[in-house]
């Protein structure tokens, strides 16, 4: 038997959508003087849903390029202006280059960074439509 608070939060989540957000180049960045460059056919997935206060966010991003100086993160807008509570950390798959491999991110209040592991490895700067991104990434907001 449901109590009323999370016979609340189970019909909250069965009636949320998932949206997808428009796109906008400039909600995909790098850190350092690194360029990511995102086209908007190299973004497969963009999607969150929003259920009370808990975000269920899912990107593929394939086919990038990153060029500059290299560096260690690359970067993704939180979607929808939405605010991250607290911190956040996780691990994702990456393509960079010819490698593949698990990665992890950390979430700030407006984008998560993604980082190739915790040592400091730069993303290949010559990869010509050859970086993506694959993660689903649970997330508070206020």
């Amino acid at each position: 038997i449901l109590d009323n608070a999370l016979f609340g939060q189970v019909r909250d989540y069965i009636g949320a959508s998932w949206t997808t957000p428009t796109f906008n180049a400039a909600h995909y960045t790098a850190s350092g003087s690194m360029t990511w460059t995102v086209a908007s056919g190299d973004v497969v997935v963009h999607k969150y849903v929003v259920s009370g206060k808990t975000v269920h966010w899912h990107l593929v991003i394939t086919a990038t390029t990153v060029g500059g100086t290299a560096s260690t993160g690359l970067r993704v807008a939180l979607p929808a202006g939405l605010t991250l509570v607290g911190a956040n950390r996780g691990v994702y798959w990456y393509i960079d280059k010819t490698t593949e491999g698990f990665g992890g991110y950390v979430m700030n209040s407006s984008y998560v960074e993604f980082f190739k592991s915790n040592s400091g490895t730069t993303w290949d700067n010559t990869a010509v439509n050859q970086t993506a991104i694959y993660a689903t990434i649970t997330f508070e907001i206020s």
